[in-house]
C-alpha cells in the first residue's frame, strides 16, 4: 500500500487566505524533514499553484528539494488578485517543470513568463470519444445488457415516479439513477 499523510497546517478562511501558502509550508515542514531523513523525499508534486505551489516553493528552497506544479484551474481566477498572483509567479518560476490539465493554464504560466520548455500540457478530463451524450433508452438498454445475466435481476424505469413505486414494491441491492430524471432529481 501506499502511505497518505495529512499534514495539518493554520488557516482563517476568507480573512488571512494569502498566509495559507506560508502556513501550508510550516504546517508540512516537519514532515518532509522527516522523509528527507529516512530518504524518502526526493522532489515534492504541488497540484495548484497557490497555496500548494507557493508552499512547494518555500519548502523546496528550505529542504533544497526540487517540486513541480500541476496547474487546475483556480489560477485563471487568482492571478487578477495582486497578493495572489505575486506568489503563483514565484511557484512558477521557481518550479522544476509546471504541468497544465489544459492548454488556457499553460498560457496562465506562459503569461508569467515561464519558458514553454518547463511547460506541458497532461490532459486531466474525459475522453469525449468514449464518453459522450446518447439516447436515454439506449443508455438504459446498454446498462442492462451490461450488468444483467442470470444471476443479476434488473428493473429498468424511466421517471423518478415509477423508481419511487419500484421501491415501494420490491426490494434492491444497488441502483443506477440518472441524475437528470424527467419529474424530479435523481438525487432526492
Amino acid at each position: 500500500g501506499i502511505e497518505v499523510l495529512h499534514p495539518r497546517f493554520f488557516s482563517v478562511p476568507g480573512i488571512f487566505k494569502s498566509l495559507d501558502g506560508f502556513f501550508l509550508a510550516l504546517g508540512a515542514l516537519p514532515l518532509l524533514r522527516r522523509l528527507q531523513r529516512e530518504r524518502r523525499c526526493d522532489i515534492i508534486d504541488s497540484h495548484f499553484a497557490y497555496p500548494e505551489g507557493y508552499a512547494a516553493s518555500l519548502l523546496g528552497r528550505w529542504l533544497a528539494l526540487p517540486f513541480t506544479v500541476t496547474l487546475r484551474g483556480t489560477e485563471s481566477r487568482l492571478a487578477k488578485q495582486t497578493v495572489f498572483r505575486k506568489r503563483m509567479a514565484l511557484a512558477l518560476q521557481s518550479a522544476a517543470r509546471i504541468f497544465a490539465v489544459s492548454a488556457s493554464l499553460r498560457q496562465v504560466a506562459l503569461a508569467q513568463g515561464i519558458p514553454e520548455s518547463r511547460t506541458q500540457v497532461v490532459g486531466n478530463g474525459v475522453d469525449i470519444l468514449k464518453f459522450h451524450p446518447v439516447d436515454k433508452a439506449e443508455a438504459r438498454h446498454e446498462i442492462s445488457r451490461l450488468i444483467g445475466n442470470s444471476d443479476v435481476h434488473v428493473t429498468r424505469v424511466c421517471t423518478g415516479k415509477e423508481a419511487l413505486e419500484a421501491l415501494q414494491n420490491g426490494s434492491f441491492d444497488c441502483a443506477v439513477v440518472d441524475l437528470v430524471l424527467p419529474d424530479m432529481d435523481g438525487v432526492n
